[in-house]
This record gives C-alpha cells, structure tokens and sequence, in this order.
C-alpha cells in the first residue's frame, strides 16, 4: 500500500510543473524610487503599469488624478544603461509636473492637479545600450 501512495506521488509530481519565482527588475527600481516618498506618508498603489520600449520611444498612460490631492509616479528601467523620464500632462495637454527629477535608470515626477480628470504620463526612454528597455511606472498619493 505504502508503495502505491509513493508511486502515485513521484507520478503526480512529474505532472506538476516547476514554479519559478518572477522579479520584475524594473518595478523593483520603481518602488526603490518611491522610498523617500513613501516615508513622507505617500501611500503607494498595488497596481502598475509596464512594458518595453525603444530608444527615442514613447508610451502615454493614462491615469484619474482627483484634485486636491497629491501624486508621485515613478518609473524604473531594468537596464543599467537607460536614462528615462517621466512627465504629466492635464487633461488640455499642458504640462502639470510640479517636480521631477531623473537619476541612473529610474524618473520621478509630481503632480498636484487643480482639477479632477483623467491626465497622462508620458514616458520617454531618451538613450540605452540595448536597443529595447522594459519598464514600469508605480504611483502613490497623498
């Protein structure tokens, strides 16, 4: 009996697929990045945006900003090499960072909008040694 419950085991077993842990690399730099931020009293939100650009490549998400309150976004490149950024723009297409600021392979910007609506936040990979660079933009708010 005991020989049958083993054997059904190691066969199950072998049906199972193995599972393999997933780092993201760059939301793990955009959380990094989100760490002063978040000792301030930002509260930073579960869910984020990614994807994979090229060089001199834009992508624009759109994000619900509520007026009176404040956001950080930060966004994290898995390659070392990236210099990237990140800027917000209202719902009439004008330019709403209250601050930003770029260092190695991550970008940050603020906003603080003066009215409820649906903005956008473009992000620009502006040079890298590979030729496509993933990233991901977190935000939190305050």
């Amino acid at each position: 009996m005991k020989t049958i419950a083993a054997l059904l085991l190691s066969s199950f077993a072998l049906l199972v697929p193995n599972a393999h842990a997933y780092v993201d690399d760059a939301h793990s730099r955009a959380m990094e990045a989100a760490t002063p931020a978040v000792k301030d009293g930002f509260q930073v939100r579960q869910e984020y945006h990614s994807g994979t650009l090229a060089v001199r490549q834009q992508a624009v998400v759109r994000q619900q900003f509520f007026k009176g309150n404040r956001y950080w976004l930060w966004l994290g490149s898995d390659d070392d090499s990236a210099k990237i950024s990140v800027h917000i723009y209202d719902p009439n297409g004008n330019l709403a960072d209250a601050s930003a600021w770029q260092k190695r392979a991550t970008a940050a910007v603020r906003v603080t909008p003066k009215l409820t609506g649906t903005y956008y936040a473009v992000i620009t990979v502006e040079s890298a040694k590979s030729k496509r660079v993933n990233w991901a933009l977190a935000y939190g708010y305050k």
